[in-house]
């Protein structure tokens, strides 16, 4: 399933030489003021990305908002490592969150 490939697949995108962070985050951050129309198209990106996060979690009443969770913690986790180039820190939270959320809670 996707939730336990999560954390291994962004340790390898952070391990690469070339990781740059999220494109959508960084043209929000970057562009924005020049193509207004770049955030419609970062926050759609994101909200899919919740969407489809959502699809892996355990049914239930607050599935959905435990996908924007997840998807603000992943966000934050590639922030972090963008700014620190520490990506054990921001795996270890993350991790943390995956088996919560993964069990429901």
């Amino acid at each position: 399933g996707l939730l336990p490939a999560l954390a291994p697949c962004l340790a390898e995108w952070f391990d690469d030489p070339r990781f740059r962070g999220c494109a959508f985050i960084n043209t929000a951050v970057e562009i924005a003021d020049l193509l207004p129309e770049s955030l419609q198209i970062a926050g759609r990106h994101k909200r899919q990305m919740a969407d489809e996060l959502a699809r892996h979690l355990p049914a239930g009443p607050q599935r959905e908002q435990r996908a924007a969770m997840l998807a603000m913690l992943i966000d934050g986790a590639i922030v972090r490592v963008q700014i620190e180039r520490q990506p054990q820190a921001a795996l270890q939270v993350l991790n943390a969150a995956l088996n919560m959320l993964a069990q429901g809670g």
